[in-house]
């Protein structure tokens, strides 16, 4: 899903990570967590569970954004 890819590489950018200091915490290839931030990928629940350790972030607090993002995106929609 590209808005979890986005949300990834964002969680990424703010911890100061480069992709492949990301892949190699995470024990992923650094083209399988590029085609991860791109949402060329789907997010196996595994992966995600590893990157948001490595990012020092949560299940719930990771969901709660893609949520909240999207009730934004609806919103300006109209």
């Amino acid at each position: 899903d590209i808005e979890v890819g986005r949300e990834l590489r964002r969680l990424r950018e703010r911890r100061g990570m480069t992709l492949v200091e990301a892949a190699d915490a995470a024990k992923l290839s650094k083209s399988a967590l590029s085609r991860l931030e791109l949402g060329q990928q789907g997010c196996q629940l595994g992966e995600l569970e590893e990157l948001l350790a490595v990012y020092d972030d949560s299940p719930a607090k990771f969901h709660r954004r893609l949520e909240t993002r999207d009730a934004q995106d609806e919103k300006a929609a109209g």
